[in-house]
C-alpha cells in the first residue's frame, strides 16, 4: 500500500499502489487564530502563488479550498479577486499537517 505525503490533498485517501480508493477529504479544524483575507487582484485565479507567498509551498494551495468549502467549490476558478476567505496561520498549518 502506498501512502500519500502528509502535505498532500489525498493524505487520508488509501492507495494500493495502482488504484486509489474513494477520496477522503482532510479535516482541518478552524481556530480563533485564523484570519480572513480578501483576495487581491495579484492572486486572482492564482491560489498556488498565494500559498507560496504565505507558506513557502505552492502545493499547499489545496488548503484554501478545504478550509473554505462553502466559498471555493472549484479550487481554481472560484479563487477570484475580492472574495473573502479564511486562512490558517503558517505556524498553525505546520502543526496541523
Amino acid at each position: 500500500m502506498t501512502n500519500f505525503d502528509s502535505n498532500s490533498f489525498y493524505s487520508k485517501t488509501s492507495n494500493d499502489g495502482f488504484y486509489m480508493s474513494y477520496y477522503v477529504p482532510r479535516e482541518l479544524p478552524k481556530s480563533t487564530d485564523d484570519y480572513y483575507y480578501i483576495i487581491p487582484t495579484k492572486y486572482d485565479l492564482k491560489p498556488g502563488q498565494l500559498a507560496y507567498d504565505l507558506y513557502g509551498d505552492a502545493q499547499l494551495m489545496w488548503i484554501f479550498s478545504v478550509y473554505n468549502r462553502d466559498i471555493l467549490q472549484d479550487p481554481l476558478f472560484d479563487f477570484r479577486a475580492g472574495k473573502i476567505i479564511r486562512i490558517p496561520t503558517k505556524q498553525r498549518l505546520e502543526n496541523i499537517i
